[in-house]
């Protein structure tokens, strides 16, 4: 005699055997429901991938206008210096006094033919050298280091400061700044 398992397990592959075309169909349109399903989400996918690269890709537009425009405007301001700056270098070049533009460090940044004429020292000589150094007694540095401060942290203050100012034949020369 036959066990209720071993007859149940008859029973179901006896099932199947018959029924193999139905749970094949009902397999295959599974598969096919699933594969369907991971199409639909690439395509949404891909569709929200291409929407967001349309609003990236303007995004980048407009940000790439603006730095155009910007770049226009710098060329234009750059140009606009240069104009200007031609002006302040001949204004100090012909101007009949001395004028030395130093820098924080008391650097020479620019010396006129006034300089040259009243030190004897020629522009390319000076040039990015140490103003103090050059030109003033060391016993003056700090008095006058003072006054400059002085100077550039007021933009009224207008005080003469006299100095001796050492020539380039090492004779001393006395200077009101």
């Amino acid at each position: 005699m036959q066990t209720n398992s071993t007859y149940e397990a008859q029973s179901v592959s006896s099932w199947i055997t018959h029924n193999i075309e139905l749970i094949a169909w009902y397999a295959l349109s599974a598969i096919v429901l699933y594969l369907a399903s991971l199409l639909a989400d690439q395509r949404k996918t891909e569709k929200n991938l291409e929407q967001r690269v349309i609003e990236r890709t303007q995004a980048l537009d407009e940000a790439n206008q603006e730095l155009r425009q910007e770049i226009r405007t710098r060329f234009a301001t750059e140009d606009e210096l240069k104009k200007s700056n031609k002006r302040y270098r001949a204004l100090i070049e012909t101007a009949g006094i001395p004028v030395i533009v130093i820098n924080d460090n008391y650097l020479i940044e620019h010396w006129n033919s006034a300089c040259e004429a009243v030190s004897g020292y020629r522009y390319e000589a000076v040039l990015g050298k140490d103003f103090l150094r050059l030109c003033i007694p060391s016993e003056q540095h700090e008095s006058l280091i003072w006054r400059l401060n002085k100077a550039a942290a007021s933009s009224t203050n207008q005080e003469n400061v006299e100095t001796k100012l050492f020539t380039a034949q090492q004779s001393k020369r006395s200077m009101l700044w």
